[in-house]
């Protein structure tokens, strides 16, 4: 019981929630929700509203960069990471040739916008959304593709991982795109 007392409602246990069916025929609980799918979804959107704030936080420090020395600040964050030996270092040397403020302001408001797409997306997803979902569905599909090309190219256990995860992601949203289709009811007529 539910402490009817001090609510002054009728007792209501937390297994007769669970047990309600809904008009549309599913089982669920009482309030209309979807208490797996839910969760699913706010894991997933606090993971795609992480990724927003750590690019959005990404776009404000190339915004820090304008009017200084782009290749020598560059060169010492380089440096500071360890990356100036070894095989990424020619790399990183042609990058930092070629970067000026233009090019510093141009990356800047790309990681500003997918921040935004991110962190929208996260709320909508949050919110359990449609249109979230089938963002999600369509964002996490356009990188298996690449995803799959680097791991043929190059296979390591991290490759690996994100690519698994990557397709479970989608795999799981499509499910759940799908048992929201399934669980509609057909419309009556009037």
């Amino acid at each position: 019981m539910m402490f009817p007392e001090i609510t002054g409602a009728s007792p209501v246990s937390s297994q007769s929630l669970y047990q309600n069916e809904t008009k549309s025929g599913h089982n669920g609980p009482a309030f209309g929700g979807f208490v797996s799918q839910n969760r699913g979804l706010r894991a997933i959107a606090i993971f795609e509203g992480a990724k927003g704030l750590f690019i959005l936080l990404v776009g404000f420090e190339l915004l820090h960069l304008l009017g200084t020395d782009v290749q020598e600040s560059s060169s010492q964050i380089v440096h500071h990471l360890g990356l100036d030996h070894g095989a990424l270092a020619g790399v990183f040397r042609r990058l930092l040739d070629n970067i000026n403020d233009s090019s510093v302001l141009m990356m800047a408001g790309v990681a500003l916008l997918y921040a935004l797409l991110r962190l929208i997306e996260a709320v909508g997803l949050w919110f359990a959304k449609a249109w979230a979902e089938w963002l999600a569905i369509l964002s996490g599909s356009l990188y298996v593709p690449i995803e799959m090309y680097k791991l043929i190219q190059h296979p390591t256990w991290i490759r690996i991982a994100i690519t698994l995860g990557n397709l479970a992601l989608v795999y799981y949203l499509i499910r759940v795109r799908g048992g929201r289709r399934s669980n509609l009811s057909p419309p009556q007529p009037f």
